[in-house]
């Protein structure tokens, strides 16, 4: 069975970048330094990413398009193979 590689790079890049907006948005309600040091992480690949509204929205951008990319890759890889199988 093959992916739909389209649909599978957009499942992939609305995930983690709902996961990238929603973390620094969670810091500020915690607070107490929770993930702080995940956003720092992800902040030195995602430029602009910090831990306010602005930063998380265009840490979320960022991400859509990274994992997006990296979804598509995925299920085109997995198509292949899929087909060298038959």
């Amino acid at each position: 069975m093959k992916l739909d590689a389209l649909k599978f790079s957009l499942a992939c890049g609305i995930s983690w970048s709902l996961a990238v907006l929603f973390l620094p948005l969670l810091t500020g309600l915690i607070g107490g330094g929770y993930g702080s040091g995940i956003i720092k992480g992800i902040g030195s690949l995602y430029i602009g990413y910090q831990a306010n509204l602005v930063g998380a929205i265009i840490g979320a951008i960022w991400a859509f398009f990274d994992v997006g990319v990296f979804g598509l890759m995925i299920a085109l890889i997995y198509n292949k193979l899929v087909d060298l199988k038959k």
